[in-house]
């Protein structure tokens, strides 16, 4: 099953079975009142992404390609293919 993250450019700081569980679970992250004010994005991610958060949490280097998130090495494969 896919797992969704709440990201922005410093970490990922929820994941849940739905980017609205994502949203959710960040929120015990995040030193805000209002989570929205906290400018998170969501996104599906893949399966070694979400073991990674789950294991070291969500302050780790990831890259987004074609809507997914994924490892950084996983991202540079995608997008670069060979030449990396």
């Amino acid at each position: 099953m896919t797992k969704f993250a709440a990201y922005n450019g410093q970490a990922i700081w929820g994941i849940g079975e739905t980017a609205e569980e994502a949203t959710r679970d960040a929120k015990q992250w995040v030193d805000v009142e209002d989570v929205e004010d906290f400018d998170l994005d969501t996104a599906p991610m893949t399966k070694a992404l979400a073991a990674l958060v789950e294991r070291i949490g969500g302050n780790l280097a990831f890259g987004e390609f074609n809507g997914t998130l994924m490892t950084y090495p996983a991202y540079e494969r995608a997008k670069f293919g060979a030449q990396c």
